[in-house]
């Protein structure tokens, strides 16, 4: 008898939960670690008090539907939450309608349902329309391959003259980092273009306008990690040289959200945190890739030098140049007048 008693506990005690599977993750509010449940990024907020914190999200017997709760129940708590697609929320047994999840959440236990509903105005659908034209360029270099007498120069073509040349040092303000090469091909074609150079100064490819007498900057993508830079070249004949900006880095930039914290008034913008500028400074911050810029204001110091990183933009000012999915990103940060 005794043990149908035990068994018959074990069945009441799992079936509420058979259907259901439960995402958890243990949080301190006041870590700068994003927890992320079941594809929710919770945010939290100050005055949330710094205790530990548990995040779970659980599927609901109606389909689309997920509950969200962060316990213990009785502590008060305040975040915000992103995810992907028009997810909507409301408390629990609550009869209120349902709201964006962009908002400020002071719930405890709430619902959250996939809105597939929502109409998408004429601007943004013009602004994804803007977004898929965008063709970042590509850098992927073909297997055959020229080289320069020094190995610093490649092409990928084979038997493309490379040479080294005498040309002008003087470009402005900027330093030269390489000496000079002059590449005639009849194709286009990929280059890698090595430097021995451990700054974080802002480094470009340039060629040499003959006619002008001046140089001219090339689209180009700074890979320093590998300490290289890439460039795409329709010319048959070209001279080309790395310069370095020192006015400008290039480095990685990481996010943090803003709204987070009391000092911002719990609000998101165009700002960063800097080591290198003062608050107040206006900076313009590069996507190396794709080109992408953004203005920002400096208003906050960081981040710290062992994190390798340049700049921390504000979450909302992240999103205007990369992906929140990607993390990091490599960017040219220089002063804006």
């Amino acid at each position: 008898m005794k043990n149908f008693l035990a068994l018959l506990f074990f069945i009441l005690l799992v079936i509420p939960f058979a259907k259901a599977e439960a995402k958890i993750i243990i949080v301190k509010p006041t870590s700068s670690s994003v927890p992320v449940v079941d594809g929710f990024s919770v945010y939290f907020a100050d005055p949330t008090a710094p205790v530990r914190l548990a995040v779970e999200v659980l599927d609901t017997e109606e389909d689309g539907i997920k509950q969200l709760g962060v316990y213990p129940s009785n502590q008060a708590v305040a975040y915000n939450i992103e995810a992907e697609g028009n997810w909507q929320y409301k408390a629990v047994d609550s009869s209120d309608d349902w709201q964006d999840i962009g908002s400020r959440i002071e719930e405890n236990k709430i619902l959250l349902k996939l809105n597939d509903t929502i109409e998408t105005t004429k601007v943004e659908e013009q602004q994804v329309e803007e977004k898929q034209q965008i063709v970042l360029p590509s850098y992927d270099m073909r297997d055959d391959t020229s080289v320069s007498s020094d190995g610093n120069l490649i092409v990928d073509l084979p038997d493309v003259s490379i040479k080294k040349v005498f040309a002008p040092i003087k470009n402005g303000d900027l330093h030269l980092l390489s000496s000079f090469y002059r590449i005639e091909s009849s194709e286009d074609y990929t280059l890698a273009f090595k430097y021995n150079e451990t700054s974080a100064t802002s480094k470009a490819i340039y060629a040499y306008n003959r006619e002008n007498g001046v140089w001219e900057k090339i689209e180009s993508y700074n890979d320093f990690p590998e300490k290289k830079i890439m460039a795409n070249i329709d010319m048959d004949s070209i001279t080309v040289a790395i310069f370095e900006d020192e006015k400008a880095k290039d480095g990685i930039a990481s996010f943090y959200d803003q709204s987070r914290y009391r000092s911002f008034d719990y609000a998101n913008g165009n700002f960063a945190a800097s080591r290198d500028y003062p608050r107040g400074t206006k900076l313009k911050v590069t996507r190396l890739l794709s080109g992408d810029s953004i203005i920002i204001e400096v208003n906050d110091y960081g981040p710290e030098l062992q994190t390798g990183r340049i700049i921390d933009l504000d979450i909302s000012a992240f999103e205007q140049i990369g992906s929140i999915s990607a993390g990091l990103i490599y960017v040219r940060v220089e002063l804006y007048d």
